[in-house]
């Protein structure tokens, strides 16, 4: 008989001969809780109460693989990370990257995304941004209806805080085309305002133009409405607003061909200063000085926030009215008086006419 010793021995060697047997397929695929690991896979294992555990180290000792003694890491080689935002780590030849981050990863893209008719959306909304097949982005829902479209309602932000931001450039090439707030017909605004004004809110809106590579303050809108053209004005028709109800302590303008005779009409060139704020070099001019005028009319004379005085031309015209009626009163006057001291003239020299014949009557009688 064998020995207890003996069969133990022969018991090992039996297991250790079956054992691959059992854990290797044909394939040459290992299989740890399966005699039938899948011929596509290297190892296989299978199990319904146990998991896969993979080496643990922390952030020093991942980065200390391949210092001192310690193998390098090789491409592929997957370890899970138990500090420092611990998950699943794979060496990717170059550095770690973590596994299973988010949807895209922190990850510089090696191929583009295709979205096909889907969209990204966030926190598990419905709409988001689309991109289609052409290039157009879209925000919201609805296929883009050009290169860039944000359709919904709402406003659309390019910074965090409207009221507070820096200065922000928006170059947009071509025609920037306005629409009203509803239907085809209707009125589109421009306007200059913060999410939410209040009472200290005062915002002046202002159009620039580029002349010979130089910005141009062309023209600005005040916070009150009052607008400033740098430059010359050209319209076909221009109406001021004069009803008769908006105005209340009416009375007469007297006084205007005195007032008017006090003014002087020069002509002028503009210098320096003047061709900066808005004036046309080298072009003869005619006007008045807006001192002069504002020591007879200063209601007639604005003067800016720099100082600088401008005439409104259009309210001296019922001045020159007033005064061309008060000089055809005045003419009308002396025409009545011509008219008097012709009339006395006429019968003067009708008078001393009649004289005259008496005298010479009497005079050839007296000859005879």
């Amino acid at each position: 008989m064998l020995s207890t010793t003996r069969l133990f021995r022969c018991l090992l060697l039996v297991t250790g001969a079956l054992l691959p047997l059992a854990t290797q397929a044909q394939s040459g695929s290992v299989g740890i809780g399966t005699t039938t690991p899948d011929a596509s896979a290297a190892l296989e294992v299978r199990s319904t109460t146990q998991g896969l555990l993979l080496p643990r180290l922390s952030l020093v000792q991942r980065d200390a693989l391949g210092t001192g003694s310690v193998a390098a890491p090789v491409a592929g080689l997957v370890i899970y990370q138990t500090d420092n935002t611990p998950g699943l780590y794979a060496y990717d030849g170059a550095g770690w990257v973590r596994l299973g981050a988010d949807n895209l990863g922190n990850h510089i893209a090696t191929q583009n995304l295709n979205l096909g008719p889907n969209q990204l959306v966030g926190n598990d909304g419905s709409q988001g941004l689309r991109i289609s097949a052409s290039g157009d982005v879209g925000f919201g829902p609805g296929t883009p209806r050009g290169h860039l479209d944000v359709n919904g309602g709402g406003d659309a932000y390019l910074v965090d805080d409207p009221a507070n931001g820096t200065e922000q450039s928006v170059y947009l090439p071509g025609q920037l085309l306005l629409a009203p707030y509803s239907g085809t017909s209707g009125t589109a605004y421009v306007q200059a305002s913060v999410p939410t004004p209040n009472t200290d809110t005062n915002i002046a809106l202002q159009f620039r133009t580029s002349n010979s590579g130089n910005l141009v303050d062309a023209l600005l809108l005040n916070a009150n409405g009052s607008g400033i053209f740098k430059g010359s004005v050209t319209a076909t028709s221009l109406n001021l607003t004069s009803d008769a109800r908006f105005k209340t302590q009416v009375r007469p303008l007297s006084g205007a061909l005195a007032h008017v005779q006090l003014l002087r009409g020069v002509r002028y060139r503009w210098n320096a200063l003047g061709v900066q704020h808005g004036g046309q070099p080298g072009d003869e001019q005619v006007g008045l000085l807006a001192q002069e005028l504002e020591a007879v009319y200063p209601e007639l004379v604005r003067t800016d926030e720099q100082g600088y005085k401008s005439v409104n031309y259009v309210q001296l015209t019922p001045v020159l009215l007033e005064a061309i009626k008060e000089l055809k009163a005045e003419n009308d006057t002396l025409k009545g008086q011509v008219t008097i001291y012709k009339a006395q003239t006429t019968l003067a020299l009708e008078r001393l006419a009649e004289r005259l014949r008496v005298v010479e009557a009497g005079s050839e009688q007296a000859q005879r």
